[in-house]
């Protein structure tokens, strides 16, 4: 099954993950925080998370959802007309 992996600071500025079924349900997540973004990412990867490398043509944003956490969606960038 393809899962999307979400990385996201809290507003204490910890970095937690999720894992996510294609249809934004959540199917596991970080059981704490962590302070920085490699602690985070080394946990994921302990529970199955890949880091793939940047792909051309992939573009990552960043913003605030509604509890003010930061994050980042990795999407393949829309093609110029």
């Amino acid at each position: 099954m393809n899962t999307i992996w979400r990385f996201h600071r809290d507003p204490q500025h910890e970095w937690h993950w999720q894992q996510l079924s294609p249809t934004q349900d959540v199917l596991a997540t970080s059981t704490t925080g962590h302070p920085q973004y490699e602690q985070c990412l080394a946990d994921a990867e302990a529970h199955g998370y890949v880091h793939h490398v940047a792909q051309p043509g992939m573009r990552v944003t960043q913003h605030k959802n509604a509890a003010g956490e930061t994050t980042a969606t990795v999407a393949k960038a829309k093609a110029k007309s």
